[in-house]
Formats: C-alpha cells, sequence, structure tokens
C-alpha cells in the first residue's frame, strides 16, 4: 500500500469516507490501489465544500468565504492550516457526526492532497475548483430558471466529474490507454449530469423543504405553479408533464452511462463494475420515480430500496462481463420506464 491509501483507508479517515460516501465506498474498495487513493482523496475533499456550502446555519457570506480559503489552499501550497475558528464555526455547526469529523480533518486532507503525485493532484485540483465554482454560484443566489440553467447546473454538480475519473483511469490502468479519451470524456460528461439530474428529482422535496428549488422556475410558472413559498409542497398534478420530461432527460443523460460501460474492455472487471453500479442504481431509482406520485412529500423517502441495492449489485457482479448482457438489462430499463410514462399519457392525455 501506498503511504496515501494507508491515511485513507488504514486510518479513521475510513470509517468517515465509508460513512459520507455510502454506496460510492464499495467502488472505491474493489478498484485497483493507485487508482482508489485519489479517488478516495478527491472525494473527501469535495464532501467537505459540499459540506461547508450546505452549514446553513452561518450566512452565505460566511461559508463563501471558508470555501475561499479552502480553493485557496488547494491552489497554494503555504501549508498554512484553516485555523481554530474554521472548527469553531463550521465543525462545531454540524449536526451529523460523520460530516464534523471529516471538516476536523480538512488539514490533513490538504496536506495528503499536496503530497500526491502531481499529475494526479492536477486533475483533482482541477476538478475541485470546477465543483466549488457550482457551489459558488449556488451561494450567490444562483437562479434555475430555464432547462438551459438545469443542464449548468449538473454539469458543474457532476458533469465535471466525467473527464476526472477518465484521466485516472486511462493513467493508471495502462490497458486504458488505447481508449477514445475525447469521446470517453464527453461520455463521463452527460453520465454524471444525468446522475445529478437524477438526485433533483428524488430530493426535490426535501430541497423545496430548505427553501431551495432546482427545477427551472420558468417551467413551473408556464405549468402555472407560485413558486414564491418555496418550504411548501409543490403540487403533483400540475407538474406532471416537468416530471415526465426530466425522467426522460435523465434516461437520455444515462444511456451515455451505458455506453462509457461498453467502452472499457471485459477485463478491467473492477473499473467496469465501479461504473455500472452507479448506472445501475440510477436507472432503478428512475424506475422508482415514474411510479411515484408522492414525489414532493418530504416525509416518504425517494430511493430504492436497502434490499434491492443488494440484490442489484451481486447481480451485477455476473452480467458486468456480458456485453449483450448489458445491453439487454439497459433495454429492459428503458422499455419499462417508457412504458410507465407511456401510461402516464394515457391516464392524462393532456401531458
Amino acid at each position: 500500500m501506498t503511504s496515501l491509501d494507508v491515511q485513507l483507508f488504514g486510518s479513521p479517515l475510513n470509517e468517515i469516507l465509508k460513512k459520507v460516501s455510502r454506496t460510492f465506498y464499495f467502488s472505491l474498495k474493489i478498484l485497483p490501489q493507485r487508482l482508489r487513493s485519489p479517488l478516495a482523496l478527491t472525494y473527501l475533499l469535495a464532501r467537505s465544500a459540499d459540506t461547508i456550502t450546505d452549514t446553513d446555519l452561518l450566512s452565505a457570506e460566511r461559508r463563501l468565504h471558508w470555501l475561499g480559503q479552502l480553493k485557496k489552499r488547494l491552489l497554494e501550497s503555504s501549508h498554512e492550516p484553516m485555523g481554530p475558528s474554521f472548527n469553531q464555526e463550521l465543525a462545531g455547526a454540524q449536526n451529523i457526526p460523520e460530516e464534523r469529523q471529516l471538516l476536523e480533518k480538512i488539514d490533513l486532507l490538504i496536506r495528503l492532497y499536496w503530497e500526491d503525485a502531481e499529475e494526479d493532484r492536477h486533475d483533482i485540483q482541477e476538478v475541485l475548483v470546477s465543483l466549488m465554482y457550482g457551489m459558488q454560484r449556488e451561494l450567490h443566489h444562483f437562479q434555475i430558471r430555464t432547462m438551459k440553467d438545469l443542464d449548468e447546473y449538473c454539469f458543474y454538480a457532476a458533469g465535471v466529474v466525467g473527464p476526472f475519473w477518465t484521466r485516472l483511469l486511462r493513467r493508471h490502468d495502462p490497458r486504458l490507454r488505447s481508449l477514445d479519451h475525447e469521446r470517453m470524456e464527453a461520455l463521463g460528461v452527460q453520465f454524471g449530469k444525468g446522475l445529478q439530474l437524477i438526485n433533483v428529482l428524488k430530493d426535490v422535496a426535501r430541497d423545496c423543504q430548505e427553501g431551495r428549488c432546482h427545477w427551472p422556475q420558468e417551467e413551473l410558472i408556464h405549468l402555472g405553479v407560485d413558486v414564491r413559498p418555496l418550504n411548501q409542497p409543490l403540487p403533483y398534478n400540475p407538474l406532471r408533464p416537468l416530471i415526465h420530461r426530466l425522467l426522460q432527460q435523465s434516461l437520455h443523460y444515462l444511456s451515455s452511462g451505458q455506453q462509457y460501460l461498453l467502452c472499457l474492455p471485459r477485463r478491467c472487471y473492477t473499473s467496469r463494475l465501479a461504473v455500472l453500479w452507479p448506472l445501475w442504481i440510477g436507472l432503478a431509482t428512475l424506475d422508482f420515480l415514474a411510479s411515484d406520485t408522492q414525489i414532493f412529500n418530504p416525509d416518504r423517502p425517494h430511493k430504492i430500496s436497502k434490499k434491492k441495492l443488494i440484490q442489484w449489485m451481486l447481480l451485477s457482479t455476473v452480467v458486468v462481463l456480458s456485453q449483450k448482457g448489458l445491453e439487454h438489462f439497459f433495454r429492459f430499463f428503458e422499455k419499462r420506464l417508457l412504458q410507465k410514462l407511456q401510461d402516464r399519457l394515457s391516464s392524462n392525455p393532456s401531458l
């Protein structure tokens, strides 16, 4: 194990990573050691920035200040710690223990970042700066008015990860260096945007309850929905056309994830699994949301069950080696989802 791998997976950071990354942790653990460490480090730094952004007890101005301080330390090797005021203001404001523990380790994460190989660090820096740009825009009250704005939001929230993931794969796995990197990076962008758009769909009830909405305001207004009282649930029936459209767009984006997966050689078993798991979870979540008439109810979970998740992950360990099997399962999900959407249209022709 490398020093970075020991620090991330052989220390208390491992427990924090396991708790904050949830299903992504399984993808990390199966990847080759030389690949999983920079990915894990990037995830923890990105999650730290996201936790800063979501700390509603602080004003937007203070959160922007701390995001700026973190960005500064990623761009300049000053080794200056974030300081006790960071822990007092931010770590102490976290109600979730693992998020508090994560922020308490921020200086260690920054040190590990500067100890990483220069090539990896350059790519980590690029993707983190892009992700943090999206977070800063949101704190500056960036308004999602149009579908184009929503697409841009999804790009900075997750689409930028696709090229980063692809570059690390090609650098650390000689079997993948002959891949068409431009095509793979483009597919990765679309795949990432699809996963984020699914989050926009399934988290809408909680987001509205917390006073924010990532659904395009012009589309809501066009459908006669007042977006101002965001702390109240949105009405389901008037928004069915928009739900229909967002589900279709998500499925279209996830088809890029399928293409990305099929481009990876079958002998790259763990790399294929690490792509297949979020793809299948995304498809299964879309399938669930297509039947979820309580999507705006904040008291109801809007995700697949843990039991079903485990079943899919076990099945994937066999299917991942078969190109035809993967194509069959994607067509199955696609046909099933499109049928549900068609049934929705049939039950309400006005859609």
